[in-house]
């Protein structure tokens, strides 16, 4: 019954899609509707990565459909609600990706409450949105696909608003503080969970748990005084527990493993150049974490992550209708460590699963105002993000990723 339910809304959704946005003004009144309905394909040489790729998959799909309402002057609501699957991703569930009450008193301050989009780096709170840039996939060093639950939008409240330096240009500013509920389903907990369980009991564990108990966000961005040009800070820490129970093998008896993650933090620093159709861009981002693993409440091990990742881009716009462009991203486990031998020691793996390094190449084609197809290859070195429990023959240390995307917008 619940499946037939997704069905009927994603229809719902898809025939709303096709009526001219006077039609939505006319019923709707003072309600600005917008949308998407996008379908994927993803093809791997070796390696599964992101879903079941080797194979092929056309689990990479994704609808939405967001309202927004002005009910006085300065006061703002809008959400978004959305269905999307990768993989073991969501699966086509039906969920609210943002949405909010805002009141901008000035230029300078206001404030959001609700579930809010989290200001990380340039593109985080822009990432659904397809049709604002060229590529399928964002660089996922810094925008990976797998934390994109964990780093999307937070039950909680922002405040924000834009200084004018006048003829220094313009300070944007936003601070974000809340909590989430994420997919525990989601290969990167799943991956988390199972590690979680050193007698391999999982499937007959008694249950997973995931409770972030706070999260706070803080952004700047510096638009230039020369048009085109802007600079970016943004910072996240947090706290949040990952767990297990599973059975030990002795009647009676329930093992409680945890994992203890403190968020020290993620800075990110981002520029940005766009001149007339050649846009540049690239991004460094930091990712250092404290965690502590025990088993019923007994630690057994307490490490330090220091994370690296960071990615160049460039995109050119040649004509109406086609723009290509590529980005080199990469990807650290231990920032120290950029050989992946002391992972290889550390946890049993081939080294080169300490780090990912992709050259990617998009070519993006407008149809019309509201279709867009994109083609993309991803040559890829290195495994780091990539899951054991996907990929049981074993991880090769190069592979290429296809993808294709076709999608509609209004």
């Amino acid at each position: 019954m619940m499946k037939k339910k997704r069905v009927l809304i994603v229809v719902f959704a898809g025939l709303m899609l096709l009526n001219a946005a006077d039609a939505f003004a006319y019923v709707l009144g003072k309600v600005v509707i917008h949308g998407f309905v996008s379908q994927g394909y993803l093809k791997s040489s070796d390696n599964n990565y992101l879903a079941q790729t080797e194979d092929g998959t056309f689990e990479f799909n994704e609808t939405a459909i967001n309202f927004s309402i002005e009910p006085a002057e300065k006061f703002r609501i809008a959400l978004q609600l959305m269905s999307r699957d990768l993989g073991e991703t969501r699966n086509n569930d039906i969920y609210l990706d943002w949405g909010y009450a805002d009141y901008r008193f000035n230029d300078i301050f206001g404030i959001r409450v609700g579930k809010v989009q989290l200001p990380m780096g340039l593109y985080n709170q822009t990432r659904d949105v397809d049709f604002v840039r060229t590529n399928i996939l964002l660089p996922q060093a810094v925008y990976d696909e797998t934390y994109r639950d964990l780093l999307g939008a937070y039950q909680g409240g922002a405040v924000y608003g834009d200084i004018n330096f006048g003829s220094f240009g313009d300070i944007e500013y936003e601070a974000l503080l809340g909590t989430f509920v994420p997919d525990k389903n989601s290969p990167l907990l799943t991956n988390l969970f199972i590690s979680l369980d050193p007698l391999g009991s999982g499937s007959s564990g008694t249950g997973h748990y995931s409770d972030m108990k706070w999260g706070l966000a803080t952004a700047l961005r510096w638009n230039a005084p020369i048009n085109g040009l802007r600079f970016g800070v943004s910072n996240f820490i947090s706290e949040v527990d990952h767990g297990s129970y599973y059975e030990s093998g002795i009647p009676g008896m329930t093992i409680k493993g945890n994992l203890a993650l403190v968020v020290r933090s993620m800075p990110v620093l981002s520029v940005e150049y766009v001149w007339n159709n050649l846009k540049l861009a690239a991004e460094y981002k930091q990712f250092n974490y404290d965690s502590d693993l025990s088993y019923n409440d007994v630690t057994v091990v307490s490490m330090e992550t220091h994370n690296e990742m960071y990615y160049g881009s460039v995109s050119y716009r040649f004509c109406d209708w086609f723009e290509m462009g590529t980005y080199y991203s990469v990807f650290y486990y231990d920032r120290n460590d950029k050989d992946g031998n002391l992972f290889a020691a550390a946890f049993g793996q081939p080294n080169f699963v300490g780090w990912q390094k992709d050259w990617t190449v998009s070519a993006r084609f407008d149809l019309s105002e509201y279709i867009t197809i994109k083609l993309e290859t991803h040559f890829i070195d290195g495994a780091a993000n990539m899951f054991q429990f996907e990929n049981p023959q074993g991880l090769e240390r190069d592979s290429v990723l296809y993808a294709a995307k076709c999608s509609f917008n209004f």
